[in-house]
């Protein structure tokens, strides 16, 4: 990642990558091993996904904001008053759905998540070479072409906006529900009580 300053906090806002999108081949791996099925892999997902989808936080922070967040939800402590429950979510999971949507979005064209980050490693993790989200921008643009690299990262990464996910996992057979009519309290308030709606994942 970004080349470090032991003298300076370095923060990095490229967490939802080389976190998140590890953490989506975390299960992906165990389905391909055989070692899950696909039903729980997709039942593994649908929890991930109502956690991002669901949480206000997308209102105010986009992945690399969130990534930012990384001393204060890791280890170190502020005197400040947070919200954090409505006001952040996870690098981990953020980054695993939009991994998701990228690969799924790749297939689409042909193309896969696998032969992307193993162009990311052949430039930057053999090498050694710092990178920072610019360059992941480029090798997605050299990979993908530049109209679908720009799209995805002033979409999803500059910006808050969720991949039409419906559409996407309609692709591989997965079926996305939303059922209305059941309040889903997916949310931990103290005082305020938010009321949102669950979705599910459905393998057809």
């Amino acid at each position: 990642m970004e080349p470090f300053n032991f003298e300076e906090t370095n923060m990095s806002g490229a967490l939802w990558f080389a976190e998140g999108f590890t953490s989506y081949y975390t299960n992906l791996i165990l389905c391909r091993a055989g070692i899950i099925s696909s039903e729980k892999y997709v039942e593994g997902i649908s929890s991930t996904f109502n956690y991002v989808w669901n949480s206000p936080a997308r209102q105010f922070f986009n992945p690399i904001e969130m990534s930012y967040q990384a001393p204060f939800v890791d280890a170190a402590t502020s005197v400040d008053p947070v919200n954090r429950e409505n006001t952040f979510i996870s690098y981990y999971s953020y980054g695993s759905i939009l991994g998701l949507a990228l690969d799924l979005s790749l297939r689409e064209e042909k193309l896969n998540l696998d032969d992307f980050m193993k162009l990311v490693w052949k430039q930057y993790g053999k090498t050694e070479k710092p990178y920072v989200i610019e360059n992941l921008q480029q090798v997605l643009a050299e990979y993908a072409g530049s109209d679908f690299a720009s799209t995805f990262f002033n979409k999803y990464i500059y910006k808050s906006e969720m991949p039409d996910y419906s559409s996407l996992l309609n692709s591989v057979g997965v079926t996305l529900k939303q059922n209305s009519e059941v309040p889903y309290f997916g949310a931990a308030v103290s005082w305020t009580v938010m009321v949102m709606v669950k979705f599910n994942l459905i393998l057809k």
